[in-house]
């Protein structure tokens, strides 16, 4: 009988080829924390060893109403294409679809609105293909007055590693915060 928590594997250099060993790590490994603040939040990462970054921002309001759009490595090219759509409390639906944006579109925030976006990137360390990404997000205001929900997803289409993601706001962020993980 082995040790609680442990697994058998298969080892060639063990007298009988098999061992016990712990359960490896995997999952998830935080990459940065920290808040947003002023008209641009760049925070650089390391994405070696990844297969997938996620991405969360959580309570994001401005002072004014803006649209929030994410860069890679600092590329402000026409190198992302994604599509998107929004749907607002009165049952509003509105679609995009950009093909050589300077960026990628989050979300479009009310002032005071509290906003919550999630979005993953395939395969961030590649340097042999393009990058994917897939997001949702939600926006709600203290009188509830304003409230959407959206999807986008799309492609960066550059071969470079992914080394940072700057949130890009049409002004300045009062509050915020995002969470960045490595996926194994």
């Amino acid at each position: 009988v082995g040790t609680n928590d442990y697994v058998l594997t298969a080892d060639s250099a063990a007298t009988n080829g098999v061992k016990w060993a712990a359960v490896s790590s995997g999952g998830w490994t935080s990459l940065a924390t920290g808040s947003l603040s002023g008209t641009t939040t760049t925070v650089n990462i390391t994405t070696t060893g990844y297969k997938q970054v996620q991405v969360f921002l959580k309570n994001v309001t401005a002072a004014a109403d803006y649209n929030m759009d994410v860069r890679l490595n600092g590329d402000s090219g026409n190198n992302y294409n994604f599509v998107g759509a929004t749907m607002s409390a009165s049952t509003t639906f509105s679609g995009q679809a950009r093909s050589a944006t300077d960026n990628f579109f989050v979300d479009a925030y009310e002032a005071t609105a509290n906003g919550y976006f999630s979005f993953t990137i395939n395969d961030p360390a590649s340097t042999d293909a393009h990058k994917i990404f897939a997001g949702i997000y939600t926006a709600k205001n203290s009188a509830n007055t304003f409230n959407l929900a959206g999807f986008v997803n799309g492609r960066y289409m550059s071969n470079s590693a992914i080394s940072s993601i700057s949130f890009v706001m049409g002004a300045s962020a009062s509050t915020g915060t995002y969470e960045i993980y490595g996926v194994k």
